[in-house]
């Protein structure tokens, strides 16, 4: 009871999943009397990965998948109190030799029915095992699969509240986290707001389904034109906005341009028709706040729309426009 008590605190303090792992192979050693432990966890196709590092075992298991491990395609715990035994499995009976037998424990790892992996004890002492150091070894590795379940499940929680559903893109709420990050790291920020031209029009003539098209594929094409520290985001309807990371209003044109040309040239889907956009720009010499670049940007847009769409205008103040 002492051991599950200090074993559920651990894992309540482990916030991901290295330190899940770290904890529970911790407590797997302390209820196996010392064996050397091992831990394999599977990834989203259902493949069996390494030896996780930080753990004390070479793996020489060689299932690949959960279709070549009878523990995993079980969801059941097997021991073998001597690898050279009929009974024991083929797969630790395929690396042993017959003078150095070993006892060994494969226990699942499993959370909400959803299977994590396996751990795996070993030791060349005999008859080491016993009925409660098993079951407190499932104990472990229970509530260690219960807990990469729940980590799991906040984090989907945690991406689907930062994310259009629609895009896949992220939306007004990750947009924020993001600047605010983004203007801790650097001075210069561009940020431009995208419209797509006349969208009304293609619902109303072709119907959601297809807009909900138009949509997604102009979400494909700015993630296509944008670098791994640029953002694109979804913040409502047909608008989005484009989040340049060290580059002014004068580089966020350029990158406009490359858009634009993607956009036009985009391979769609029979019946999808290909929808122009209009942009609006601003960058941190023109405003410092998320708020405040949006409003510049948002009138810059406005600009683009009065011009006659599918174009972009850099945001300038009354007194510019007087000068120029």
């Amino acid at each position: 009871r002492d051991f599950g008590i200090r074993l559920h605190r651990a894992l309540d303090k482990a916030l991901d999943e290295p330190t899940i792992r770290q904890v529970a192979c911790a407590a797997m050693r302390e209820v196996s009397g010392g064996d050397r432990v091992g831990i394999r966890l599977l990834d989203p196709a259902g493949q069996i990965g390494p030896t996780a590092a930080g753990v004390d075992l070479p793996m020489t298991c060689e299932a690949k998948d959960t279709r070549g491990c009878t523990v995993l395609l079980a969801s059941d715990s097997t021991f073998t109190n001597h690898s050279n035994e009929m009974d024991s499995c083929p797969l630790l009976l395929a690396h042993q030799h017959p003078d150095r037998p070993v006892e060994a424990g494969c226990v699942p790892i499993v959370g909400n029915d959803s299977r994590h992996g396996l751990f795996r004890t070993e030791t060349t002492e005999r008859n080491h095992a016993n009925a409660e150091r098993e079951t407190s070894m499932r104990l472990v590795s229970a509530m260690a699969g219960q807990r990469m379940t729940n980590l799991h499940l906040l984090t989907q929680s945690q991406r689907a509240a930062a994310t259009d559903p629609l895009t896949g893109l992220p939306n007004r709420r990750a947009l924020r986290d993001f600047h605010k990050v983004a203007h801790r790291s650097t001075n210069t920020l561009s940020l431009s707001i995208a419209d797509l031209d006349n969208f009304k029009a293609v619902n109303d003539e072709f119907g959601h389904e297809v807009g909900d098209a138009v949509l997604v594929a102009f979400a494909t094409v700015l993630n296509s034109q944008l670098t791994a520290m640029d953002l694109a985001a979804r913040i409502g309807g047909e608008e989005f906005v484009v989040l340049l990371i060290d580059r002014d209003a004068a580089s966020a044109m350029k990158v406009i341009q490359r858009i634009q040309d993607a956009q036009k040239s985009a391979e769609l889907d029979e019946g999808v028709p290909h929808v122009t956009a209009s942009f609006g720009v601003a960058d941190t010499t023109m405003a410092s706040s998320l708020d405040d670049l949006l409003r510049c940007a948002d009138k810059a847009l406005y600009r683009s729309k009065l011009a006659g769409r599918d174009r972009a205008t850099v945001f300038t103040t009354p007194s510019q426009d007087s000068a120029g």
